[in-house]
């Protein structure tokens, strides 16, 4: 009538087959039966993507001291210098009254002194630093 050819409507074009294939998409999510679904998936679907974004995100405390618009402004920080505690010097060897020192099992007699422990050395009367070497020498041991 109005120079549509409506023979040629059933033929198995391209253009038909596209339009079969959009009908059938839109046709299912037209589907009101498995809406509870679709909401349930694009809630879940949703949710995973807020939990990947947030954990690739770290975030890093800003300095205290200096704020972000110096160092964008091209200001050097100043660092201050580390202060290091000074080590206290740990005497090798010193003289205790044998009154106050502590005896172990085996005899020996030992003194701790500031978290070191001294033993006795039975030769000479003193007492020297813990080494591993005074286990098997006669002279830490009792006469």
């Amino acid at each position: 009538m109005w120079g549509i050819n409506y023979s040629n409507r059933f033929q198995d074009t391209a253009f038909n087959r596209s339009y079969r294939k959009r009908f059938l998409v839109t046709k299912l999510y037209d589907d009101t039966e498995n809406m509870m679904l679709k909401k349930c998936l694009a809630a879940v679907i949703i949710g995973l993507c807020v939990v990947i974004i947030s954990c690739n995100k770290k975030q890093q405390p800003q300095n205290a001291i200096t704020g972000s618009s110096n160092n964008e402004a091209g200001v050097v920080e100043k660092k201050l210098p580390v202060r290091r505690i000074p080590k206290v010097p740990v005497a090798k060897l010193i003289i205790v009254d044998d009154r106050t020192a502590s005896k172990t099992l085996d005899g020996r007699l030992y003194y701790d002194l500031e978290g070191h422990r001294y033993w006795k050395n039975y030769n000479d009367g003193k007492y020297y630093l813990y080494n591993q070497s005074m286990y098997t020498d006669k002279a830490f041991k009792p006469h």
